[in-house]
């Protein structure tokens, strides 16, 4: 659905249902992109 392999996309996926997918988006971005975590990036609350 999104291109770019992000929380975002992980999280947006998780609220349309799509959990297998959306686990893999969010792993596959903490992977390849740590500083796009959440782990590593407060400021994406703000």
């Amino acid at each position: 659905m999104m291109p770019r392999y992000n929380i975002t996309s992980g999280l947006t996926l998780v609220l349309m249902g799509h959990l297998d997918e959306a686990l893999e988006n969010i792993e596959i971005a903490i992977q390849s992109q740590p500083e796009n975590s959440l782990l590593f990036n407060n400021k994406a609350f703000i």
